[in-house]
Parts: structure tokens; sequence; C-alpha cells
């Protein structure tokens, strides 16, 4: 038996999309990057790491069994998926609000924190829906096309991120990586 053709695509598309999407929201660059530049210091840093790192760890222990107990994980992935783009359209647009100093770096981190939290819905309901489409037999050769289209894209967004971060100045260049990797996400999700 083969897997389904249309599940093994879309999985594929979606983790290539959401690597390019990874490439303008990288928690060991961009973001500490954009806190720097957004007036927070290396203690602002440190919390935007654990928000990026820690939540999900969390998350997934509180709600792992919950999601699991769930008849139907699709809702879920696309509830986790669309709350990651509107944080980061959110942030995009946080970036070019009149919002400064202290107040925009807590509306930065509590939106974040939705990003990450919207990770955790996606990832776990993500996961159990890979392991019921793609059998067994055809996952070697899955997990090899997702590798190579995701890091195919991701490379792409490490250069146009370069460019943009380069050549565009602050805070036009940070939103418009959010508002890129936001639709990216997007199309991940069709």
């Amino acid at each position: 038996m083969e897997s389904d053709r249309g599940h093994y695509f879309g999985f594929i598309w979606h983790a290539s999309f959401l690597a390019l999407t990874m490439a303008f929201v990288e928690v060991n660059t961009v973001l500490p990057s954009m806190i720097l530049a957004a007036g927070g210091g290396s203690f602002a840093i440190g919390l935007v790491t654990a928000i990026s790192t820690g939540i999900p760890l969390l998350a997934q222990l509180t709600f792992a069994g919950y999601l699991m107990s769930k008849r139907m994980k699709k809702p879920y992935l696309l509830l986790g998926i669309y709350l990651r783009v509107g944080a980061l359209f959110s942030i995009g647009f946080l970036l070019l609000s009149p919002v400064g100093g202290t107040a925009l770096l807590v509306l930065l981190f509590s939106v974040i924190s939705v990003f990450s939290f919207g990770g955790v819905f996606a990832g776990i309901s993500y996961t159990h829906l890979l392991g019921q489409s793609i059998l067994k037999q055809d996952r070697r050769g899955f997990m090899s096309y997702r590798q190579i289209a995701g890091s195919a894209l991701s490379l792409l967004g490490g250069f146009v991120a370069k460019y943009i971060v380069g050549n565009v100045s602050y805070p036009v260049n940070y939103s418009l990586m959010f508002f890129i990797g936001g639709s990216s996400l997007f199309v991940a999700s069709l």
C-alpha cells in the first residue's frame, strides 16, 4: 500500500514554506537582533529566547494529552498555524507603529508568546497527522524530499533576510521580514 500522494505533497509543501518562514524569524539570530534594535538588552534577549524555547516545551507537556484525546486533529493544526500567521503579521505592524520603548518590548514578548504557543498546537497535530498519513515504508523518502525542499527555501530565505537587514533601515527591515514570514506560513497552510 502506498501513502496518499495528496498528503505526501501537502506535508512537503507545508514543511518547505515553514522552513522559509523560519529563516525570517530565527530564534538565535533574527529575534535577538530585532530585540536589540527595538531597545532591549541582554535580559530581553534571554527572555525572548526563553519564550521561544521554553513555552513550547511546557505547553507540550500540558496540551499533548488534551490534543491526542481529540478525534479531529486538523482543526487544531489550522488553529496553531493561523495563530502563528496572525502573530507574525502583528509583529510586522507593531514595529511600524508609533509604540516604542518598554511598551513595544512588552507587546513583542506577548506576541512572540502567542507565536510559540501556536506552534505547540500545530506541532502536536502535525506530527500525529503525518504519522497517520505517510506510511512507514514511505517515510524515508518523504523525510529526504522534505529536507531537500525545506533546505532550499530556507537557504533562499537566509539570503533574502540578509539583504533586507543590510539594505533596509529599522524598523521597516524587520517589519518586512515578519510580513514575508507570515505570508510564507499562510502559503504553507494552503
